[in-house]
């Protein structure tokens, strides 16, 4: 289980490191809004808006940031989500997380 939680933890550090180098082409939505010629206005601009943590100065340390609660976020979902449907073995005693 160790070698596991370091393995977790360097992917999560590797991503976080490069995300700032990400393309800052529009995505999907905002280039289909973009080409369609619709004025988009948004109702609420989520908890991090622009792929940023708005409390943070640096852009650099905000995108660090967001990017890294992200892929915690899917990790720690994917994980949760795979012990509730893994089927457990006759005999074997539920695992406490």
């Amino acid at each position: 289980m160790k070698i596991q939680i370091i393995i977790v933890a360097f992917i999560v550090v590797a991503f976080a490191l490069f995300l700032p180098f990400a393309s800052k082409s529009p995505d999907g939505l905002q280039k289909l809004v973009a080409d369609s010629g619709n004025q988009h206005t948004q109702s609420w601009n989520g908890l991090m808006s622009g792929y940023s943590v708005a409390a943070v100065a640096d852009p650099y340390v905000s995108t660090f940031l967001a990017g890294l609660s992200g892929i915690v976020a899917v990790m720690v979902t994917t994980f949760l989500l795979g012990v509730a449907v893994t089927p457990k073995k006759k005999g074997e005693s539920v695992k406490q997380i």
